[in-house]
């Protein structure tokens, strides 16, 4: 089996190639040691299997982040994770082939065997831009090949080369450079000390881009040894009138002129205004595009409630079914209770919301694909900036609103220490997927249906605005930080804009899946198992006293308490204890029932000890049972309130969670969920951190416990101090 890496600048169609070579042959891991993604994928060319890395995109050799050190490890043969490499592929954008070579040369001076992959062609040729194969390959020493990924042309060719040509290590570039007789000499100083570099061409360019730089050198062995000798150098570089900080992006650059003077040429033509530029007018502006932005998210999440309506409710008379089979086939025991109570309730009540994750996944795609989530970052800088977030944090953010974990192992590209552990550290304030069937589930049991100005639906109005609060606590949460604890000076913003394609829907939906299977896969995993725990912890011990429930079988008249007399009205004795009198429903006495049960249980008895805790909060045991089961993961919610609420019957409507949510009450007949309660619940779930997975993430991400606790007990505060401000405001306005 060839083993082949893949490295490109970001941008330039790296991962369409990637997944036009590899098609469904794809898995995702880490790399040895840390939490940089390290995606691969295998292809077969007739009895010839090839294995591709896909490596991180970056700009150079010159690292400055996490991901683009994993670059520099893996090439230079430094990386923990030892492979056998049989060459690398560089894809470069052919709109912008001048600033990709100098990528493409640093590779080449690490020694591998190199195949130039000059990718969107298509799009080059549209600009008048015209590119010599043959006499680009000449210059470079390697193979080049013209691709258009998104089309899958040059994509074969590039598969049986890959296949059936023995590769090469090409010359040296760095031969070629004009670099003084001085410089040669300091360069052949600094060798010696790389000698952990196993190819002698990469231990000379490493020491050129050594000679460039005054910091990162924490990697090297011998580091001390090494500062001493570049500052000496440079010093040296310095009497010779020589800018040592520009050395090698002057020489790389220098030569990559005279290659693009020879082999590439543009049409004359007059400059006209392309339709990226037209468009970035507009959502760009200074004032009009933060508008569009916040309109492009109300839109999406205006489609969450009414495109996934349809496959909701499939998936719920799906479930619904399954539980009334289990009912029907097995006898009354502990098996037909784990399994219609505790698994299929469970499981159901978290893939039931898997539509609304899917479209998120699916919308997001769609702007990472269409070059616009770039702009929005950019757009949103500004603003940023003020409170205390650099640009780059934007992305990392807009990424966890579909799930904190790859949204602070995004943070990698930023530069800054201090930014970064900010940006983590308020990560796990955006609306993750988890927290959406959480917000789903209360929304539409406890929000009204009301429609204004004919289009605008006060359930997708309050579901945006707790979106927009997590932002909001986001940001302000940035500024005290970086006032107090984290302060440190405000770096340059840079990101690159892509042009604006149309999205690959085969990118688009691949991402969606992906994303979508890793929820699936928590859902099969995580929350069974704790849907199980849910159950027995619910189930048992089991009450001693069945009076009531042999009373009721043998068609006895009985008193049940909380449950109200035929004019509707409770009726009290002289102790205060609430009675009623006459014949009790079935379905009355079934709930009562479940109740009781429910309540004399391991969980009930834990929701009852923090009943005093969470009262002011508007939340009764119940709630706490839920509460305590989602700081685990909040998905979880779901799940315990539909074994909470043991729903048995045959009706499908009875059976359904947000019936009972909407119909559960007190005992003096006040609903348990009502809106107030549901918006001081909404709040909490927004701010709390309910997620082991996120606090283990930040965990390996910050190398220490510290800040792990930090961010749990914070969170948890501004949660309970928020939902308290909201309830006991809201009786105070509005009394109950």
């Amino acid at each position: 089996m060839k083993t082949f890496l893949l490295v490109g600048n970001p941008n330039t169609g790296k991962t369409t190639l990637f997944n036009a070579l590899t098609g469904l042959h794809q898995k995702v891991g880490n790399y040895a040691g840390v939490t940089v993604e390290k995606k691969e994928g295998t292809f077969h060319v007739n009895d010839q299997k090839i294995r591709l890395i896909d490596l991180p995109g970056t700009y150079s050799l010159t690292p400055s982040s996490p991901d683009e050190e994993i670059v520099v490890q893996t090439l230079l043969g430094l990386s923990s994770e030892k492979m056998s490499i049989d060459g690398v592929i560089v894809v470069a954008d052919a709109t912008n082939l001048e600033r990709n070579l100098y990528l493409t040369t640093q590779v080449i001076d690490c020694g591998f065997p190199t195949i130039l992959a000059v990718n969107m062609i298509d799009e080059a040729k549209k600009k008048g831009q015209s590119i010599e194969l043959e006499l680009l390959s000449k210059r470079l020493g390697i193979p080049v090949f013209f691709t258009a990924a998104n089309k899958k042309r040059g994509v074969a060719e590039l598969k049986t080369y890959l296949a059936t040509e023995t590769l090469r290590a090409p010359p040296s570039i760095l031969t070629q450079l004009q670099l003084s007789s001085s410089v040669r000499s300091h360069l052949e100083q600094l060798e010696p000390h790389l000698a952990h570099i196993s190819h002698s061409n990469s231990r000379r360019a490493e020491a050129l881009r050594l000679l460039s730089r005054d910091d990162k050198l924490e990697t090297y062995p011998q580091k001390q040894n090494l500062l001493k000798l570049c500052s000496t150098i440079h010093y040296m570089l310095e009497t010779e009138h020589v800018d040592w900080k520009s050395l090698e992006a002057d020489a790389r650059y220098q030569w990559i002129n005279h290659v693009c003077k020879s082999a590439c040429s543009r049409l004359l033509q007059k400059p006209k205004t392309s339709m990226t530029d037209r468009i970035d007018a507009i959502v760009t502006h200074r004032m009009v595009g933060p508008l569009f932005f916040f309109l492009i998210v109300g839109i999406i999440f205006q489609a969450l409630f009414s495109w996934a309506t349809f496959p909701m409710d499939f998936i719920d008379s799906f479930f619904g079914k399954a539980s009334n089979v289990i009912h029907r086939t097995l006898p009354e025991g502990p098996i037909r209770s784990l399994l219609a109570d505790g698994a299929v309730a469970g499981i159901g009540g978290i893939i039931i919301f898997l539509p609304q994750i899917a479209f998120l996944f699916f919308f997001i795609a769609l702007l990472e694909d269409s070059g616009y989530m770039a702009r929005a970052a950019f757009v949103m800088e500004q603003l940023m900036a003020k409170f205390g977030l650099h640009g780059k944090s934007f992305i990392p953010l807009i990424s966890s609103f579909a799930c904190a974990i790859p949204g602070i192992m995004a943070t990698r590209t930023i530069e800054s220490k201090r930014d970064r552990l900010i940006t983590i550290l308020i990560a796990p304030l955006m609306s993750c997927s988890a927290r959406l069937p959480v917000y789903t589930l209360l929304i539409a049991a406890c929000i009204p249906s009301l429609t204004f100005l004919g289009i605008f639906n006060l359930q997708g109005i309050v579901m945006w605005s707790l979106y927009l609060l997590g932002v909001i606590a986001a940001i302000a949460v940035a500024f005290l930080l970086k006032k107090t604890i984290l302060k440190t000076p405000s770096l340059p913003f840079f990101i690159e804009l892509p042009p604006y394609r149309l999205p690959q829907f085969s990118n688009v939906f691949k991402k969606t899946w992906e994303r979508s299977k890793l929820f699936l896969t928590n859902a099969g995993t995580i929350i069974f198992a704790l849907s199980i725990i849910l159950w027995f912890l619910t189930s048992y011990p089991k009450p001693k006293n069945h009076v009531a429930e042999n009373s009721f079988q043998n068609g006895q008249m009985i008193r049940v308490a909380s449950t109200s007399d035929p004019r509707g009205a409770p009726r009290q004795r002289g102790g205060g204890t609430t009675e009623t009198t006459g014949p009790v429903s079935e379905n009355n006495f079934e709930m009562n029932s479940s109740e009781s049960k429910i309540a004399y249980s391991f969980a009930g008895r834990m929701g009852k000890a923090i009943e005093p805790l969470i009262e002011p909060l508007g939340f009764n045991w119940k709630i706490g049972i839920g509460l305590i089961a989602s700081f685990a993961a909040r998905e979880v919610f779901i799940s315990t309130m539909a074994i909470v609420y043991s729903l048995e019957d045959t009706d499908e409507t009875s059976e359904s969670l947000i019936s009972a949510i909407r119909n559960d009450v007190h005992a003096d007949g006040r609903k348990v969920f009502n809106p107030l309660v549901a918006l001081s619940l909404l709040v909490f779930y927004v701010l709390a951190c309910q997620c082991i997975s996120t606090v283990a993430v930040v965990k390996r991400e910050t190398n220490s416990w510290r800040w792990p606790i930090f961010m749990v007990v914070y969170m948890t505060l501004l949660a309970y101090g928020a939902s308290f401000i909201v309830y006991q405001g809201g009786k105070y306005f509005f009394p109950l």
